[in-house]
């Protein structure tokens, strides 16, 4: 059976062959990005997930906040889908668009994303814990702006919470 989140086989030799990756996208393009899949999604009635992932340094590390920024790109990037889109929103912070992605698809999405990096930061032996905050849309009447906000709330919640790693609500 195909995962639709796995790279293809053709992208992944593609990409495998270039030296040079697509740049990350920073707070303002990614903004100017979610308004496009907000209009599109009001269009044509498709949902979109949002997340705001958070990479903590654990307690007393000597880890500087967004050290292992970079390598964290290639790891979303590597565990979701080609469409999905990852960008850096602040030292430490980033944006995930994942178009066309519903609460009944999203826990997946979830489990697969974490565990990559839970994975990658135990292999390479950072000292850093992940919360996600995510706000899925369906057809409420908001900004970009407004999304950011709401994601950036519940990352902070998920934060705050030790039992919780993601904090999810969805806006109808």
């Amino acid at each position: 059976m195909h995962n639709p989140y796995s790279r293809s086989e053709s992208a992944a030799s593609a990409s495998a062959g270039s030296t040079r990756e697509a740049p990350t996208p920073d707070r303002s393009a990614f903004q100017q990005l979610l308004g496009w899949e907000l209009k599109r999604g009001a269009r044509y009635r498709r949902t979109f997930t949002l997340l705001r992932v958070g990479v903590d340094p654990a307690t007393r590390s000597p880890l500087p906040k967004g050290a292992v920024d970079e390598p964290v790109i290639t790891v979303m990037r590597e565990a979701l889908r080609d469409v999905d889109l990852v960008a850096r929103l602040d030292p430490g912070e980033f944006g995930v668009l994942l178009p066309e992605t519903s609460v009944a698809l999203i826990s997946p999405v979830f489990q697969r994303l974490m565990d990559a990096l839970i994975m990658r930061a135990s292999t390479s032996g950072w000292p850093v814990t992940f919360s996600v905050g995510a706000v899925t849309w369906k057809e409420a009447d908001v900004s970009p702006d407004y999304l950011l906000e709401r994601a950036q709330e519940l990352l902070v919640h998920a934060r705050r919470d030790s039992t919780r790693v993601i904090e999810h609500e969805v806006l109808i």
